[in-house]
């Protein structure tokens, strides 16, 4: 082979080389930019989970808060259901020895509330704020069978707060139910946000008694 000949086929080589070191870079641009775009729409999908999330608590945020206004303290106050009901409660052993610490941002609530739990046998110590009611547990969360909070509280954490911090510690094996005045979300505060229990306000003995009896005694006989 002359050299001119051999010239020709080296060139012929380095055209091929070049060409397959060209769809080499290619296929890895491609499949560089596939994985972006899947990063992308991953990122924009949990923003949206994210951002849908952040919507539904602010809502319900805002009912709580709402709840606050004077108008609606006095129609919580003028509801027949605020009453202590002294005559209307049966008392019951059902919960003796249990020990329950409640917290409520609302005197009246919290009274009532109160009530409704030690009608029902169970020891209750009571808080007016997420704040409290964390510095209550801090020290003691190994006294308490069930911790009852509500969701949102004046100057202070919310129950939610309350929730995640509890949940924070080590030694956590305490129930944690929530109290709202949002209705009719049960599948939210429990399988959304992680609360163990949902009740609703205005309490009722037989709500209390239906929620603690599955969490407490049902899951007693469970184990």
């Amino acid at each position: 082979m002359d050299l001119s000949n051999m010239l020709v086929v080296i060139i012929i080589l380095v055209l091929v080389i070049a060409n397959i070191l060209l769809v080499i870079s290619l296929t890895h641009s491609i499949q560089e930019k596939k994985t972006l775009l899947l990063m992308i729409r991953s990122s924009e999908q949990n923003c949206k989970f994210y951002e849908d999330r952040r919507n539904k608590e602010a809502m319900i945020y805002q009912k709580e808060l709402d709840f606050l206004k004077e108008e609606e303290l006095e129609k919580f106050n003028a509801n027949p259901k605020s009453d202590l009901c002294r005559n209307k409660l049966k008392l019951k052993s059902t919960f003796k020895g249990k020990k329950l610490l409640l917290g409520d941002y609302n005197k009246e609530m919290l009274k009532h509330s109160r009530k409704i739990f030690m009608s029902l046998g169970f020891d209750v110590d009571i808080v007016q704020s997420g704040d409290d009611l964390l510095g209550r547990l801090r020290s003691t969360i190994a006294d308490y069978d069930v911790v009852v909070t509500n969701f949102q509280y004046k100057d202070s954490c919310s129950g939610l707060e309350v929730l995640e911090t509890i949940k924070s510690w080590d030694n956590y094996n305490v129930p944690v139910v929530v109290l709202t005045v949002s209705t009719n979300q049960r599948d939210t505060f429990i399988q959304e946000y992680g609360f163990d229990g949902y009740l609703e306000k205005v309490l009722t003995q037989e709500q209390a008694e239906e929620v603690m009896t599955e969490l407490l005694l049902n899951k007693e006989l469970d184990s």
